[in-house]
């Protein structure tokens, strides 16, 4: 099917840059980009922060990621379902990228096993905010044959942070060993960078579903028929994914594994900076 865009330009009306990708695209990758920096440069070392800081235990750890994913998993539902009512996805995603880059240096002055819980709590729900609308924005910001090209560059953006970030962490802590706290305290540099760029982002609006139901015109705008239901096959799928999920233990119990081994804590981020360059 022949692209309904302007050759040149997104669906917005953004001229496409480099690659074949406009500047929105490449701003929302940059911020996906610091975000994991900041993020990747905290959870390779939590488990040895709540182990070996805080004299939390293995149960801890489960409790903390268990809680934390579940809030990320339902809050994505959510936020999709806010992003189609209101039409205006940038709220969405500037709040739930600002609540977890705000969030997450405060681990650097917690005292107990139960504040990591709290903090980690809410940095997921800023991922469970901000996921589905910015996925929503990317979509609008993609011509239909470069649409693959956008996903994949942006999902190469946020693992080559998590490779970054990592990095950054083993650095760090080769010159101050066992400074997790300011290490912590340093993510806030690459949050405010996030922010920074967001603003910079096209604050567009989408077509709710509101907006079709009152046009005064009731025919489709194109010739696509607009789908009303979910089909079968996307539950399918859905269930299957949740069944591997459910098989699929925390990758932080991998990370106290590789120090029971007797890998030193300065080396844990650079391993988990490795897996994601295979990632990426």
């Amino acid at each position: 099917m022949a692209s309904r865009t302007p050759y040149g330009t997104d669906p917005s009306g953004n001229p496409l840059d480099r690659y074949g990708l406009s500047r929105p695209v490449w701003l929302l990758g940059w911020v996906s980009f610091f975000t994991d920096t900041a993020s990747e440069m905290v959870y390779p070392l939590l488990p040895l922060f709540l182990t070996r800081v805080l004299g939390a235990g293995a149960m801890s750890l489960g409790v903390i990621e268990g809680v934390a994913e579940a809030a990320n998993s339902v809050l994505k539902i959510a936020s999709g379902w806010m992003a189609d009512r209101t039409g205006t996805p940038k709220k969405l995603v500037l709040g739930g990228y600002g609540l977890s880059s705000l969030v997450r240096p405060l681990m650097a002055i917690v005292t107990s096993w139960p504040q990591v819980l709290a903090l980690r709590f809410t940095d997921r729900l800023g991922k469970g905010i901000r996921t589905s609308p910015r996925d929503a924005m990317l979509a609008r910001f993609a011509p239909d044959k470069t649409r693959g090209r956008v996903y994949g560059f942006h999902r190469a953006m946020d693992h080559a942070g998590a490779v970054a970030g990592p990095i950054v962490a083993t650095i760090y802590l080769y010159f101050h060993p066992e400074a997790y706290r300011s290490l912590f305290a340093w993510t806030l540099v690459p949050g405010l960078i996030v922010i920074l760029i967001l603003l910079r982002v096209p604050d567009l609006r989408l077509e709710t579903t509101r907006d079709r139901s009152t046009t005064s015109d009731p025919r489709p705008t194109t010739n696509e028929p607009r789908p009303t239901t979910i089909p079968r096959r996307f539950y399918l799928a859905m269930s299957v994914i949740a069944i591997f999920s459910l098989g699929n233990a925390s990758d932080a119990f991998l990370l106290l594994r590789l120090n029971d081994l007797g890998v030193a804590a300065v080396w844990i981020p650079l391993l988990w900076s490795g897996l994601h360059v295979v990632k990426m």
